[in-house]
C-alpha cells in the first residue's frame, strides 16, 4: 500500500477522533451542568481518555510518523469545530 494513502489513513483517523473526542466533550459538560448525577459525566471523561489514549497508542505503535500525521489530523479538526461552533 502507498506510503501517501496509508498517512491519509492515519489523517483520517485522527479527524474522527476529533469528532467523537468533541462530541463526548459537549456530552461531558451538558453532564456536569445538569443538577442531577455526575456519573454520565465521569462516563464521558473516561470514554473520551479511552479513546483518545487508545488511537494514539495504536498510532505510536505504527512509528512515529503515523502518530504525527494522526495528531496533525485530530488539530485540523478541532480547529474547524471549533471555528464553526464560534460561528466564525
Amino acid at each position: 500500500m502507498p506510503a501517501s494513502l496509508t498517512l491519509g489513513a492515519w489523517l483520517a483517523a485522527g479527524a474522527a477522533l476529533a469528532v467523537v473526542y468533541l462530541f463526548l466533550l459537549l456530552r461531558t459538560v451538558a453532564a456536569v451542568t445538569t443538577p442531577v448525577s455526575k456519573l454520565p459525566a465521569v462516563t464521558h471523561f473516561a470514554l473520551r481518555f479511552a479513546l483518545a489514549a487508545g488511537v494514539f497508542l495504536v498510532a505510536a505503535r505504527h512509528g512515529a510518523m503515523p502518530l504525527l500525521v494522526t495528531l496533525v489530523g485530530f488539530q485540523i479538526a478541532r480547529s474547524i469545530i471549533v471555528q464553526r461552533a464560534r460561528g466564525a
